[in-house]
């Protein structure tokens, strides 16, 4: 059963619930305003609490968007988080004798096996079929260059896109160890803001990451004024489009 080591927050929204389902199961969870990289991060391993010797980089990265097949309508972006977490040497080396069990297969098949290289494939036979050279578009004079180029750029650009939208399955893996102190996508609604949700696996390392950065939890009254604040600009972003169609009519007559 979850702790909360922070004052519980009341009616959590949807974004929060979600987040919290994506969390490692640990024992401990608090709510921190500021990227994980803007706190204070004790000298205590996140996995046992003992000394920490150093300490590891940990990236996630949350989809806005299913990625790929059924349900999947746009183009996946994502946004990374990044965290370096203290760990003692110990569960350092068994974190990297863990993630060294991923192959680099594993890491780089989803680019490999990505549907945009059906395209690329495509291409490439197209192309050596019709046997084309650069004396065939010279005649075109500099549209033949267009002609030439745009397919290649557009190919290139496809792949591109495969290769930046597959990056995170080649981040350094994720391992038990280092799911001792897992941490949320941003839970903020409110424009320019951040929030992240922690979930700890050691009480010693999450009572103190929690006072190292007491000012920034997460409380209740903060739930609150937050609910108002998102529906202040939630009706001026309204008031703002109501306006500028008020503009369009009086100028436009339309």
């Amino acid at each position: 059963m979850k702790k909360d080591l922070d004052i519980a927050a009341g009616d959590k929204t949807g974004l929060q619930r979600s987040a919290e389902a994506s969390l490692a199961p640990n024992n401990f969870q608090v709510e921190l305003r500021g990227a994980p990289r803007t706190l204070n991060w004790p000298r205590i391993c996140a996995n046992c609490g003992a000394a920490a010797t150093e300490r590891i980089r940990v990236r996630r990265a949350f989809y806005r968007f299913q990625r790929w097949g059924r349900g999947s309508n746009s183009a996946p972006g994502y946004k990374t988080v990044t965290a370096d977490i203290p760990f003692c040497h110990a569960c350092a080396e068994l974190h990297r004798a863990e993630a060294a069990k991923v192959s680099t297969f594993r890491r780089w098949r989803s680019f490999i096996f990505s549907p945009v290289h059906i395209a690329t494939i495509g291409f490439t036979i197209i192309a050596y079929k019709m046997q084309l050279s650069w004396s065939d578009f010279q005649n075109l004079g500099p549209r033949g260059l267009w002609i030439a180029i745009t397919p290649v750029l557009a190919l290139l650009l496809a792949i591109g896109l495969a290769f930046w939208y597959t990056r995170p399955d080649r981040f350094e893996p994720r391992t038990e160890i280092t799911n001792a102190c897992d941490f949320s996508k941003n839970v903020a609604m409110e424009i320019g803001s951040k929030r992240h949700i922690y979930s700890m696996r050691n009480q010693t390392f999450a009572e103190a990451f929690i006072a190292a950065n007491r000012d920034r939890v997460w409380t209740r009254e903060d739930q609150k004024r937050s609910s108002w604040r998102v529906l202040y600009q939630g009706m001026i972003f309204l008031g703002a489009l109501i306006f500028a169609r008020v503009l369009m009519w009086y100028f436009t007559g339309k």
